[in-house]
């Protein structure tokens, strides 16, 4: 004898078979899809003896059937503060329950959708909860994917296997199972308003962009998401239509037609990086790639200078002005693989930095430079800091040990100003999207 005494929306009971709704919209191939929110369902199933002319007091005990999963991320990385959603799905979970026989069946994939945490010690952790009959098969996993705020960076693709921690998840649906904080590492991010990648992000039309094969260069510009040669009579020629052919290109914001017209040996940032124009004018944007004739050909751009960042964080009311003094590199050679290498004999400059709008990481102002790869001197006056409050200016240097920046990273220094003195740990750490640490403090 069976006994359901709820009737959730999302649940259709058959006899003692309670089977979860379906839920559409998912790609074909992907499998089955059932609801995350199936409802309360209390059930029980007896088996009992009942005799002619007889009467009966029989009780089923209800049970809990569905069981709350509730998940938590936590993103680390550079582009945390940029993630705009966080989902995707769980495979394994049951479809069907068979209450009365204790059978779980119809392996299927229930959708996932997280939400970011906003306050509290929890701040910043993405969190979702979902309803299952119970989970089936040999294998339960969470496919996600992050998505940041103008495609910047691409979209992150996540697998994790849970199969272990949904062991015994069938047995005692009284409470829900809390998978805690599963750590997420999220790559760096492009300066504002530059592409990362050609392929799914926001190219403006009429831009240009400059491809070459070994034998050839032609500009092509923007249109409707695709690349097509700005002189329709001199495109790039394919030699063959059965062999595939090397292409590369290259792209800077506003650059103009002469420049994306042959493959360029060299590449100057702008001295001035606090204007929108100066920031994204300084990103030089390499691809390479083979096409081959009719096919889906596509090419993945990627920055080819280092971003350096400096991260303040101003206490007990300190404010003051920083004067950039350090005079960078900013010519760079470009070498076959794009990479952009600061050039000895070129012009050494200070680089007035961009001001990020969205300060990095908590702290109250975060600067940054576009700059050619290039061995940045140990112990060097980077800026005088001049406060607010009066007093002389007070001088922050480079870590006392040699700096090698790197391609296509963010490196960082963290530096703290108060109203006392001023100095910096010669023994800041710089790594590949990673931060330092240290103390700067005013005389």
């Amino acid at each position: 004898m069976s006994a359901p005494c709820t009737r959730p929306e999302n649940i259709e009971i058959s006899g003692h078979v309670a089977s979860v709704a379906a839920v559409s919209g998912y790609p074909a191939g992907s499998g089955a899809f059932v609801s995350a929110s199936p409802g309360m369902l209390l059930a029980g199933a007896e088996e009992v003896t009942i005799e002619p002319d007889t009467d009966h007091v029989l009780t089923v005990r209800m049970q809990r059937q569905v069981r709350e999963l509730v998940l938590f991320i936590k993103p680390a990385g550079s582009s945390t503060d940029r993630i705009e959603s966080v989902e995707g799905y769980m495979s394994g979970a049951a479809g069907t329950l068979d209450f009365a026989a204790g059978i779980y069946g119809a392996a299927s994939n229930v959708p996932v959708q997280f939400t970011k945490i906003t306050e509290g010690e929890d701040s910043g952790v993405w969190t979702a909860a979902i309803g299952l009959l119970g989970v089936v098969g040999d294998s339960q996993k969470l496919y996600l994917t992050i998505t940041y705020t103008d495609g910047n960076p691409a979209d992150t693709g996540l697998e994790y296997d849970i199969t272990e921690d949904l062991k015994g998840f069938n047995e005692d649906k009284s409470e829900p199972l809390v998978l805690d904080c599963i750590s997420v590492d999220t790559p760096v991010e492009a300066v504002t308003g530059i592409r990362a990648t050609a392929a799914g992000a926001t190219w403006t039309d009429g831009e240009f962009v400059g491809l070459a094969t070994d034998d050839d260069a032609a500009v092509y510009e923007l249109s409707n998401g695709s690349l097509v040669p700005a002189d329709p009579y001199n495109p790039l020629r394919w030699p063959s239509k059965t062999s595939p052919v090397s292409v590369v290109g290259w792209y800077v914001y506003g650059m103009s037609e002469e420049y994306a017209g042959s493959r360029p040996e060299i590449f100057t940032v702008q001295t001035d990086q606090s204007t929108e124009e100066g920031a994204k004018g300084s990103d030089f944007m390499y691809a390479s790639g083979t096409i081959s004739y009719n096919g889906a050909n596509e090419l993945s751009f990627s920055h080819s200078l280092t971003k350096l960042r400096v991260n303040v964080t101003y206490k007990d009311g300190a404010e003051g002005v920083f004067d950039w003094k350090y005079p960078f590199l900013i010519d760079g050679k470009i070498a076959a693989d794009g990479s952009v290498t600061a050039d000895e004999n070129g012009t050494a400059s200070p680089v007035v930095p961009s001001i990020r709008s969205t300060p990095y990481d908590g702290c109250d102002e975060t600067f940054e430079f576009m700059l050619p790869v290039q061995f940045v001197k140990g112990g060097e006056l980077l800026a005088t800091f001049s406060p607010n409050a009066g007093g002389g200016p007070a001088e922050l240097k480079l870590p006392a040990s040699g700096i090698q920046l790197k391609v296509g990273v963010a490196m960082a220094i963290d530096i703290v100003v108060s109203p006392l003195s001023i100095s910096i740990n010669g023994n800041i750490s710089w790594g590949e999207g990673g931060s330092g640490s240290g103390s700067v403090v005013l005389p």
